[in-house]
């Protein structure tokens, strides 16, 4: 019985059987169980490798196109080299370099910044900053960066972006220009620049 048993395996496995040398099928039949064995593991640790390779590869390929309408200065530093180049004209060129012309303009919107924060409720008090602002040429604003100073009050940036990025879809900049243009300047609130001038929104 035990003879049949060990036939079934041979006929299988296909491996010349010795009845008298069992030893020697046993050996074959383990290295065959070994192969099988190795195979598998093989497959498997492949399989693992490639799919813990996947979001890593996923992550890298994944482009970083978006750039938010407000965002920290320091943060999407290439994305930031390609939006001066492309708004490489300086607000001062664009008012013809008007000192006084491009500073009235510059203080009317931050002004204007702060007729907006009261219309929502906003609280911009405290807070001072350097901005890098970037409008089009219709004067609409395609982004705003900026970085708070180390003497502003204490905010949370992630709603400062959102109220940035909601001025920005609101207001339009007073000038129209044959180009893009940007302007990187101080801002602080209140502005204490007299009787404010609401916008339309």
């Amino acid at each position: 019985m035990m003879l049949d048993s060990v036939n079934d395996l041979k006929d299988l496995i296909e491996i010349p059987f010795n009845s008298e040398n069992n030893v020697l099928f046993l050996v074959k039949f383990n290295r065959m169980k070994f192969l099988k064995t190795w195979c598998c593991f093989s497959f498997l640790l492949c399989f693992g490798i490639a799919s813990a390779s996947s979001p890593i590869t996923e992550t890298i390929m994944k482009p970083d196109t978006i750039l938010p309408k407000a965002f920290l200065l320091g943060d999407h530093e290439r994305q930031f080299e390609k939006l001066t180049m492309k708004y490489e004209t300086l607000l001062l060129t664009a008012t013809d370099n008007n000192m006084d012309l491009a500073f009235n303009k510059w203080v009317t919107m931050i002004t204007e910044m702060e007729s907006y924060s009261e219309s929502i409720g906003y609280d911009l008090k405290g807070i001072k900053m350097w901005m890098n602002i970037f409008w089009e040429q219709d004067g609409t604003i395609a982004h705003i960066a900026f970085f708070l100073k180390p003497n502003s009050r204490n905010v949370d940036v992630e709603e400062l972006k959102a109220f940035f990025s909601s001025f920005a879809r609101h207001y339009t900049f007073p000038l129209l220009y044959k180009t893009g243009y940007s302007h990187y300047g101080s801002a602080s609130f209140p502005t204490f620049s007299g009787k404010k001038k609401v916008g339309t929104y």
